[in-house]
């Protein structure tokens, strides 16, 4: 009975560990897969050659942005054989369940994780929804949440020694991969707030150590941070138009309902004599706070630090209600633990309104051997101001032997591109001249012989640079366009389309107005002469 009481602690753990494997392999099992930086960082790992040589990119950013974690994926790549798909799939399993580690490991009762994940999935499914993106930024995310549960340690009045080495390397590692080293300043600055001294000077020892050693890893040390600073600054871009941002760069929406049920959760243990002010007044608190102001700025402050500190500070409190409750050794305690994990992995891995169905896959037939006349030529340049263009296509043609000009971020596009880029996709100064493309003029051709705007069609090749492609994607048109005609055209009147293979002839109608009113043409639907 001993022996049995005595791995129950252990079991509890594994359960807790199985569900958080589990639970991305549910979603995969639906035919889910990230539709942005999952693909481009498998497509790198593959592909074998740097940004410069898939990007358009300005001259001032010549490293990698995650060395970390495309040296990983180009280890494993190079060690299992594994493509693009099979990178893709363990990026999201590997990250997903690594987020569950430091509560694994750290936590009196694990189990009290799997309550806060279900609690705050129910809650804010829409943000909880990128922990599923396959990306490194959960590496960094890891490694947050390893700070906060370590953070009463560092207050200690005894320099715990163990906790500041994992402190130090678990912040190297994710430098390393997901180089956003300045926001791990955060929890320095909500220590600072709480006037827990000695934790706010220990972590910015630890932080400067694992900043100095990411940047060594790099092999380009003061290039590396001052890159990163600059792509940081680029990326915010404060003085951009809204609609010209990703969505994780836009400002926040408040989450009322996973406020009001912290509210709820706060209020219950104050009545119970368990929370006191004290309690409240501690650097995760400060944590949740600061960041849900800064969400207003951008989402990605509430997203990937306020929320994870909700999670920290609920896991908390339920592993405290635990404690209470049920003895550690206590065989019931694996009947609770089990059920915990069952209905999350149900929970979060339930396909509610279709969230985990297969992505409209809307390039496919443009990346299909059969449209390689649509694609450039070798060293040619693919125009598009849709980025899922870019990331379908490394995706699915990883050693394409071209470049993109809009890629995963376009604030590392040229300076000139990087402003017509934002004019062209701001709704509010679209105008019918900039559906036009413009040619450089003069006797030497400019290596990238055109400027892609919202246009309905696309064009024939110019005879000054035979090796480019342009290809439009403007609003309500998606590259499959490309597809059925090769390169730009002159400009002038459209040339009159043939039959069309879908129904009725459609000669002589403009080829904007088809667009416009049915959307992007199928592969094989018309052919210009």
């Amino acid at each position: 009975m001993d022996s049995t009481e005595a791995a129950v602690p252990r079991v509890a753990r594994l359960l807790v560990l199985s569900a958080a494997v589990l639970i991305p392999f549910r979603i995969l099992g639906h035919g889910y897969l990230p539709v942005d930086d999952a693909l481009r960082h498998a497509g790198k790992a593959v592909s074998g050659k740097p940004w410069s040589e898939i990007l358009v990119m300005r001259p001032d950013m010549p490293i990698d942005s995650h060395p970390g974690w495309h040296a990983l994926l180009s280890a494993v790549h190079h060690v299992m054989g594994w493509g693009t798909h099979a990178l893709v799939v363990f990026s999201v399993v590997s990250l997903f369940a690594l987020l569950s580690v430091p509560a694994v490991v750290l936590l009196r009762r694990p189990e009290a994780w799997a309550v806060s994940l279900l609690a705050v999935a129910v809650a804010e499914p829409q943000l909880f929804g990128r922990l599923y993106f396959g990306r490194p930024f959960l590496v960094t995310l890891a490694a947050y949440l390893t700070v906060l549960f370590l953070l009463p340690r560092l207050q200690a009045e005894r320099a715990p020694r163990r906790a500041m080495a994992v402190i130090v390397a678990v912040l190297a590692t994710a430098i390393w991969m997901h180089p956003i080293w300045y926001l791990s300043l955060l929890p320095v600055l909500a220590c600072v707030l709480a006037r827990w001294w000695r934790a706010a000077a220990r972590l910015l020892g630890c932080f400067l150590v694992g900043v100095v050693l990411a940047a060594i890893l790099t092999g380009h040390p003061v290039d590396f941070l001052t890159q990163t600073l600059q792509h940081g600054r680029l990326t915010v871009a404060l003085d951009a138009q809204t609609e010209t941002l990703s969505m994780e760069l836009r400002p926040q929406s408040g989450s009322p309902v996973l406020l009001l049920g912290l509210l709820v959760l706060v209020g219950w243990r104050a009545v119970q004599g368990r929370l006191t002010r004290a309690d409240l007044d501690t650097p995760v608190s400060w944590l949740v706070g600061i960041c849900w102001v800064l969400g207003w700025v951008s989402l990605r402050f509430w997203s990937d630090w306020g929320i994870p500190a909700i999670l920290v500070f609920v896991s908390l409190q339920v592993d405290a209600l635990l404690a209470e409750r049920v003895p550690e050794r206590a065989p019931r305690r694996l009947l609770l633990a089990a059920a915990a994990c069952g209905v999350c992995v149900l929970a979060l891995s339930a396909n509610v309104d279709g969230r985990f169905m297969p992505a409209h896959r809307r390039y496919l037939a443009l990346f299909n051997p059969a449209a390689r006349e649509a694609l450039p030529d070798p060293g040619g340049i693919l125009y598009s101001d849709d980025m899922g263009l870019f990331f379908q296509g490394i995706y699915r043609l990883p050693k394409a032997p071209w470049r993109y000009m809009v890629g995963f971020e376009p604030a590392l596009m040229p300076p000139q591109d990087l402003a017509l880029y934002r004019a062209m996709t701001d709704r509010r100064n679209r105008v019918p001249e900039m559906y036009d493309v413009h040619w450089p003029q003069g006797p030497a051709p400019d290596p990238r012989p055109g400027v892609a705007l919202p246009a309905a069609d696309v064009l024939e090749r110019p005879p000054a640079a035979p090796a480019a492609a342009v290809l439009i994607g403007g609003p309500g048109l998606s590259a499959l366009t490309a597809a059925t005609g090769r390169g730009p055209c002159p400009r002038g009147p459209r040339p009159p389309r043939g039959p069309s293979q879908r129904g009725p002839s459609t000669a002589g109608r403009p080829a904007r107005s088809r667009a416009s009113r049915r959307g992007p043409a199928r592969l094989g639907t018309r052919r210009w002469p």
